[in-house]
């Protein structure tokens, strides 16, 4: 007859609430519930099914008494046991989560979320162990190569997610056979007669074996005929409780870390009323891009053709395939690596790369280098270690691996950043040696010459080719550490933002306007004053249609030195063209092709501070020749070249 049985400690390990691995994952437990059970499921399609059929997966929450659990009776009075022993030892953290446990079995109705998986082998009782994996094992795995989990500890994920720390699972496999199992994982304690248990019980037949049949929990759900896949309930579900959709939450997650798998139609979701495809995912990803890490940027890779999108496939070292996709004109650029294993999982981002604004994607699925990365990875599937390995020379080999991988992707990103000797573009800044529309009608050259208005240099920029001697070591515009101003006078960048360093401080005084301070005023600084916002003006309630009039103010230099680039801290140095009364500036990342607009935190001049709006800089003065030393902090953490359009309002 089945029931809930606990084993006798016999002298054991006392263990507590956080003696089993589901500890492990309850500080992020929607993403880690995920992230598992979606890797899982993959890893156990049925491969007798078209290759273009997904693995269906469904996330569905709903509520049963209390009675409806399998042999209630008795697994609330290992429960009640189990608190009491606790109290006794007045240990507050298993007192208030088994308190929690009793309140949960108290109640009406109890929240279960059921996962079901279509499309899978289901959880077979074979050579290979699968059901006793599952249910019996912590810690070991059998899964073939090519599979995603490597450790056996990813089906603790589920019981992060239960308020009761109880799951129970329903197979029906290839073998048509129907199977189901409950799982407690509580901590050690004594029944009346003084008798010790240990932390984990079974839903059983005798003392472990699955029980036959189906488990119906849902009333709303039962398996068809050869719906094969596995169901698993998870008992008082915690997140029901949460302000924040869960469906959205877990979805959002499913995203982040399978967003390939989806895209490629090997995976679909369904949660709480929402459908999660290769159909539907890029509505989603635009809906829901705040909840996303950088989706949005890699699912564009993935959605772009050649040439916005830059594709490579080689064959690693004879391991097998492995595929790079890189963009490098697109807003939300990281010099990032998204790097995903055969399965479509995520596991990492790969930085460090020193090239112009760009991200990709690097696929390996080729079967030989798949293996050897899987005996690599933490149990968490987020990183590759090379000390998981045992052997030294093992950890040696893994390191050049690795190594090797990030060599082929650099020499790619490499490749697209240096493809030709010859470029084709607008002399970037011919403008500012150009005379505005209201210079003088004579203008006089370097040499003294006088030049007439006939003789002026046409208002307008032709394309030229420019012969580009590569070399190595000159490093890309906005990533070195010093910048030359006009005078050829070395400006050495800050090791971060709140000091440039004493060698600048003697140039910002020969720019600044020099004035002798009153000692009052040093002791009693008067209250920054009040700075007026930009002008927003409607044009058309005022009828005037020059009220927003700008007039470009061309520049005779620009320098940008990068302070503190992960706060974002820059300075730029400016010197106008001419005199202007009342100007603007627009800040631009540059990227290889195009400018993007930055947002602007904050801007200053000397104590000055300055009005900012979206990349705009407002309210300055300009003075012919004059450099201005602008201090501006910038919605972004990396090194950027930066451009400037400076206006006067008309």
């Amino acid at each position: 007859m089945s029931n809930w049985r606990f084993p006798q400690n016999d002298g054991g390990e006392r263990e507590g609430i956080n003696s089993s691995y589901a500890a492990k994952f309850r500080s992020y437990r929607i993403p880690s519930l995920a992230r598992e059970i979606c890797q899982n499921s993959l890893d156990a399609k049925n491969k007798e099914l078209d290759a273009s059929i997904p693995v269906v997966l469904e996330f569905e929450s709903f509520t049963i008494s209390s009675k409806e659990i399998p042999q209630y009776e008795k697994y609330k009075e290992y429960l009640t046991e189990c608190y009491e022993y606790w109290v006794e030892k007045g240990q507050p953290n298993e007192i208030a989560a088994f308190k929690e446990s009793l309140d949960c079995i108290n109640k009406k109705k109890i929240p279960f979320l059921r996962i079901s998986d279509h499309n899978t082998t289901g959880v077979r009782r074979n050579n290979h162990s699968e059901w006793e994996n599952l249910i019996r094992s912590t810690g070991s795995s059998n899964k073939e190569a090519g599979a995603g989990g490597s450790y056996g500890l990813g089906k603790n994920a589920p019981f992060a997610c239960s308020i009761l720390r109880t799951i129970l699972y329903s197979t029906y496999t290839l073998e048509e056979e129907h199977l189901h199992q409950g799982v407690a994982r509580f901590a050690t304690f004594e029944d009346k007669e003084g008798n010790e248990y240990r932390s984990v019980g079974y839903y059983c037949e005798g003392k472990n074996a699955p029980v036959d049949g189906e488990l119906v929990l849902d009333k709303n759900y039962k398996r068809e005929e050869n719906d094969y896949g596995t169901d698993i309930y998870i008992a008082g579900f915690s997140e029901l409780s949460d302000d924040e959709d869960w469906a959205i939450k877990l979805l959002a997650s499913v995203i982040d870390n399978f967003l390939f798998a989806i895209y490629k139609g090997e995976l679909e979701i369904r949660a709480g009323g929402h459908i999660l495809n290769k159909s539907t995912i890029g509505d989603f990803v635009d809906k829901y891009k705040d909840k996303l890490d950088c989706q949005d940027l890699y699912y564009n890779i993935l959605t772009k053709q050649e040439p916005d999108v830059h594709h490579k496939k080689i064959n690693f070292q004879g391991m097998g395939d492995v595929d790079i996709w890189i963009i490098e004109n697109d807003p939300n650029c990281h010099h990032k690596i998204k790097m995903i294993r055969k399965n479509g999982m995520s596991i990492q981002e790969w930085d460090r790369f020193k090239n112009a604004p760009f991200a990709g994607i690097c696929w390996i699925s080729g079967e030989v280098i798949n293996e050897r990365l899987r005996e690599l990875e933490n149990p968490e599937h987020t990183d590759w270690m090379v000390d998981n390995l045992l052997d030294n020379k093992a950890r040696r080999e893994a390191k050049k691996l690795l190594d090797s991988l990030r060599k082929e992707i650099k020499a790619f990103v490499d490749e697209i950043f240096n493809t030709t000797n010859v470029s084709e573009m607008d002399v970037a800044g011919l403008g500012s040696i150009l005379p505005d529309e209201d210079d003088d009608e004579n203008t006089t050259i370097n040499n003294g010459d006088e030049i007439s208005s006939e003789e002026k240099v046409p208002d307008s920029t032709d394309t030229i080719d420019i012969m580009v001697d590569e070399d190595p070591h000159i490093a890309p515009l906005g990533n070195d550490d010093t910048r030359l101003d006009d005078d050829n006078t070395d400006i050495p960048a800050a090791d971060n933002g709140d000091d440039a360093g004493d060698d600048n401080e003697q140039d910002e005084e020969d720019w600044s306007e020099s004035s002798e301070s009153d000692p009052e005023s040093e002791s009693e600084p008067s209250p920054e004053p009040e700075i007026p916002l930009f002008d927003d003006v409607d044009t058309e309630e005022k009828g005037d249609n020059t009220a927003n009039h700008k007039i470009l103010v061309n520049l005779s230099s620009l320098r940008s030195i990068c302070l503190d680039p992960q706060n974002g801290k820059y300075r730029l140095l400016v010197v106008p063209s001419r005199d202007a009364a009342d100007c603007e500036m627009e800040i631009y990342l540059s990227a290889e092709t195009e400018i993007y607009p930055v947002e602007i935190i904050s801007a200053s001049i000397g104590d000055e501070i300055l009005p900012v709006k979206n990349n705009i800089i407002g309210k300055m003065k300009f003075v012919q020749g004059e450099k201005k030393i602008i201090d501006a902090v910038l919605d972004t953490d990396i090194y950027c070249s930066i451009e400037v359009k400076a206006y006067e309002k008309a």
